[in-house]
């Protein structure tokens, strides 16, 4: 089988029925799909019984988070990858998955892009991710519903790393890189929309990704630092304006 679709819910019925039903609408058919709802008092249940024909596994139970839900995905996936679409994030087309599929061809970590969609049901510009290195992997992240992970490297390291609250997809992708020199490919597709309704602030994470960092990985400290000066300066108003003249002038 090809890919295992992964869904979490929390008390979040009518976001996951938005993504049950982009999911299920798919037409594609080498993939399974799995549902992990944390015990949700809510509607949940009777939306994941709604769509239970399409579903390869489901289970509504209390868990420890998002990441031991996610894990519990893991756990029971069958696919040579994975992706996971989050309760409140869904695919962009029905026929997304069949054009991402013949981009699967092996590497570890092979990603697109994704639309942002914010509370006040705004909907940013595709974010295109750079293509992905340690080196970029000290400031930014790939997000997890643009990208598919081989299933026997997220069992190699054990899935995602319970302890932290909201860097561990982050911490992940730098310890597949760092311990198992993975393999990351960019592909030149817009995967889904990405709810960033109640996600955590890149504060929190930033600071969280820099303590796990100092625990296993300490060498990267430096290169974190000083990738922070350069950004902190890329954004300041006169590298701004440098900018805009330079485009200027070579638009001349």
């Amino acid at each position: 089988m090809k890919l295992s679709v992964i869904t979490i819910n929390f008390n979040n019925a009518a976001g996951l029925q938005k993504t049950m039903q982009s999911v299920t609408s798919q037409t594609f058919n080498d993939y399974e799909y799995i549902v992990i709802d944390g015990g949700s008092t809510d509607e949940s249940v009777d939306v994941i019984k709604k769509y239970e024909s399409g579903l390869t596994y489901w289970v509504s139970e209390k868990d420890k988070g998002i990441w031991n839900a996610m894990n519990k995905g893991i756990a029971v996936a069958k696919g040579d990858y994975c992706i996971f679409m989050n309760s409140g994030d869904y695919l962009v087309a029905p026929d997304i998955l069949q054009k991402a599929s013949a981009y699967l061809n092996g590497k570890e970590i092979i990603y697109g892009d994704v639309y942002f969609i914010f509370g006040n049901g705004s909907v940013t510009t595709p974010v295109h991710e750079p293509d992905m290195d340690l080196f970029k992997l000290t400031y930014t992240n790939l997000p997890h519903q643009a990208t598919f992970i081989k299933t026997t490297l997220l069992n190699k390291l054990g899935g995602y790393k319970e302890e932290y609250k909201v860097a561990s997809d982050w911490f992940f992708l730098v310890q597949s890189l760092i311990e198992h020199h993975a393999q990351f490919e960019k592909i030149p597709l817009i995967i889904s929309y990405f709810d960033k309704t109640g996600v955590s602030s890149t504060t929190d994470s930033g600071h969280e990704g820099i303590d796990a960092i100092r625990q296993h990985y300490p060498f990267l400290l430096p290169q974190i630092e000083r990738n922070n000066e350069l950004r902190y300066y890329q954004l300041s108003k006169p590298h701004q304006l440098l900018k805009k003249l330079l485009f200027k002038i070579k638009g001349k």
